[in-house]
């Protein structure tokens, strides 16, 4: 009788980074400082606790679409969202048991993002800087598109730090009409670099199935959302938004609360220079 075959062992490919590990570091560390802002955020009521595991859900899917497009493998996106603790219930939890279940997966989903930082200097570049920056749109201009809709302090006051930071804010009604239909105006000032986009509370709105409203951005604001995550990608998209629901269908795109603080101001100015900008944050 023939001796079986020793099957062949499998030969496992080494992980690459497939971006400047410049790059992939501080964009894990940008995901890492919001997720210790959620891990930190009180929680005073249920509602503030249906918002968090909204936000974190959002925060989770960034997570995914950051490791996957960052490595040659998605073995790095396997290891982090591995089971991430918290009691498995028969029951309905309890409100307190869901915030100790939420925090526990954020805790482990941080350490997962530090491990991944840990371990950068072991991998070996796939690609190289010059190689990506050649592949990344050309920065020449200064032009960043402003999507709003009625709340006209909050454009003001987002126009206002765009230039502060050294930048062109677009806003389309402020451009000459030039005989052109609002879309072929549209379409002549949106050849940019990045977008940010206002979701202010503008509209209600609702499903047949609910019977309470809920404040919504204009349609035109999503519509135009929509557009500039294909035109640009989502990493030159940022999302502005102020006590409205978030469109539940868009994940990947930074969200960044106009909070009364001015904390947002940082954090829209981060994303900024991460996507290739000279900002300059010491002018905040």
């Amino acid at each position: 009788m023939p001796k079986p075959k020793t099957p062949a062992p499998v030969k496992v490919e080494p992980i690459k980074l497939i971006v400047p590990k410049e790059i992939a570091k501080e964009r894990i560390e940008a995901q890492i400082a919001k997720g210790l802002e959620l891990k930190d955020r009180k929680i005073a009521a249920t509602s503030d606790l249906d918002q968090l595991t909204e936000d974190e859900h959002r925060w989770h899917d960034f997570n995914k679409e950051l490791l996957i497009n960052s490595f040659s493998s998605d073995r790095i996106y396997e290891d982090y969202k591995r089971f991430a603790g918290g009691n498995v219930l028969m029951y309905e939890p309890s409100p307190v048991q869901r915030l100790e279940n939420l925090l526990t997966q954020i805790s482990t989903r941080l350490n997962r993002l530090r491990s991944v930082i840990e371990r950068l200097d072991l991998l070996d570049a796939g690609i190289s800087s010059e190689k990506t920056s050649a592949n990344k749109p050309n920065l020449n201009s200064s032009d960043v598109f402003v999507v709003h809709g009625h709340d006209r302090a909050a454009l003001a006051e987002v126009a206002q730090l765009v230039r502060l930071l050294g930048l062109n804010p677009i806003v389309l009604h402020e451009k000459p009409n030039e005989g052109k239909t609002i879309i072929e105006k549209f379409e002549a000032h949106s050849n940019v670099d990045f977008a940010v986009v206002l979701l202010t509370p503008d509209d209600e709105g609702r499903s047949r199935s609910e019977s309470g409203m809920h404040l919504r951005a204009r349609q035109n604001v999503i519509m135009e959302l929509g557009y500039f995550m294909g035109k640009l990608g989502r990493s030159r998209v940022c999302a502005l938004y102020k006590e409205v629901e978030l469109p539940s269908d868009i994940s990947g795109v930074v969200y960044i609360g106009l909070d009364n603080h001015d904390g947002w101001k940082f954090k829209f100015a981060k994303e900024l220079k991460q996507a290739g900008f000279p900002i300059d944050l010491n002018k905040l």
